[in-house]
């Protein structure tokens, strides 16, 4: 019974490895990851982008702090990003960037701490 599920299971893992390359042969990246194209990888943000963010978050940071439910605010940020910069980008993007930005920043500072005398 064993054996069956072992050849079983290389059979599909055969099936995925060739969807992958005909994805791949197709101009489909985001099939590569397993996802669907609903879920593509956004684009990276430039330092431009970073910036206006940066701007952006400074005028809702005290909004953000007071409300509990937040996606109306991250639409407003949005909104005020597209006029800033000429770019669009989604909330759910930007509350990621910001997300990772602050992880990022507590990371630094943490290690400055632990660095210093």
């Amino acid at each position: 019974m064993e054996e069956r599920q072992r050849a079983h299971e290389r059979e599909r893992a055969s099936k995925r490895c060739s969807t992958v390359v005909m994805a791949a042969e197709d101009g489909l990246g985001f099939a590569l990851l397993g996802h669907g194209e609903k879920h593509r990888r956004a684009r990276n943000w430039t330092d431009a982008e970073m910036k206006g963010l940066v701007c952006v978050w400074e005028e809702f940071v005290a909004e953000l702090r007071k409300a509990k439910r937040n996606a109306k605010i991250y639409e407003k940020m949005a909104k005020r990003f597209s006029e800033l910069t000429g770019e669009h980008r989604h909330r759910e993007e930007i509350k990621m960037k910001i997300t990772n930005m602050t992880f990022q920043y507590r990371q630094v500072w943490e290690g400055c701490l632990r660095a210093a005398p």
